[in-house]
């Protein structure tokens, strides 16, 4: 179904460090709030947390190819009005990732 009057609050927040010369250690919050405020089994029905944290090595000035190792989770509840159930999601990654400037 279709809902109209759809609220969505959300707030993002990122903390970064680069501690030595191509080494950058960042991490990145997230608070989500969904609402419907016509449907009353809907009023604040989905709340989602999610977290990212990695660590990312840059080897050579001047190019954009970095490593890195990062953790990701979400954490997403719903009220027992909507007959919804919770879920968790976590993953780990490892790779490397090249950026290349097509002109």
């Amino acid at each position: 179904p279709c809902f109209e009057n759809v609220f969505q609050k959300s707030i993002v927040v990122k903390a970064e460090w680069q501690f030595a010369e191509g080494w950058n250690l960042w991490a990145k919050g997230m608070y989500e709030t969904v609402s419907v405020r016509d449907v009353a089994p809907l009023h604040n029905y989905r709340k989602s947390a999610g977290h990212m944290g990695g660590l990312e090595y840059y080897p050579f000035d001047g190019q954009n190819l970095r490593f890195y190792l990062a953790w990701i989770g979400r954490h997403v509840s719903f009220s027992e009005a909507s007959g919804l159930q919770a879920f968790d999601r976590n993953r780990i990654e490892l790779g490397l990732m090249c950026r290349l400037k097509l002109h």
